[in-house]
């Protein structure tokens, strides 16, 4: 065995260097694969944020051209379902149409069956003096001339052409024509039924 004392010097010195240098590529090899990592993190980040917002663009716009062409198809829509509905009387022009069918081939409200569900919505009725009612759609624009007071041959208290109804003003405002099950309505009134049924309508009568 050889004795560690006699070493050779030069071989010693050579291994301390070998090392070293393993030892400095290697801190530098790591080094290097962080740079990439933290490099890359950040461009996959500036791609994504970029990707985002292009994506963001295009559904801002596709949504504003649905709008449009939404608001284009209601406004359509209401002008032709006015005067279908109207017939020959003139209608103010902010009236607004809500959805409902032309004609109505279901079940009808009468006094016997008292609640039914209709072409817009739940449909009851009610019987009270109009005085009021009238008075404040006369002020609204709605004159005698063209939107008469009278009662219907089934027992409907009318406006003109409509019968009147009671409606949730925030989703169907005075003046609105609404298809019922008894024929075209016109909102001239609004009840307590509207904190529970937005879309419940009930129909001014004489039974």
């Amino acid at each position: 065995m050889q004795n560690e004392n006699n070493v050779d010097p030069v071989k010693q010195k050579f291994r301390e260097n070998l090392v070293k240098l393993i030892v400095i590529i290697a801190v530098i090899s790591i080094i290097g694969v962080i740079c990439a990592t933290v490099t890359y993190s950040k461009d996959a980040h500036e791609e994504e944020i970029l990707e985002t917002a292009t994506v963001s663009s295009i559904s801002t716009e596709t949504t504003t051209e649905t709008e449009t062409t939404t608001e284009e198809e209601t406004e359509t829509t209401t002008e032709t379902t006015t005067v279908i509905q109207s017939g020959n009387t003139k209608v103010s022009q902010d009236t607004c149409v809500s959805p409902g069918a032309i004609s109505w081939d279901g079940t009808v409200l009468t006094k016997k069956m008292g609640t039914i569900q209709g072409p817009s919505g739940k449909e009851t009725y009610y019987n009270w003096p109009m005085k009021g009612v009238i008075r404040n759609m006369r002020e609204r624009g709605f004159s005698e001339e063209e939107f008469p007071y009278w009662i219907n041959e089934n027992g409907c208290k009318m406006l003109g052409d409509y019968i009147m109804v009671a409606a949730d003003l925030n989703i169907r405002p005075f003046g609105t024509i609404v298809q019922t099950s008894l024929g075209p309505g016109i909102v001239a009134d609004t009840g307590e039924f509207a904190l529970t049924n937005k879309y419940q309508i009930d129909l001014a009568v004489s039974w």
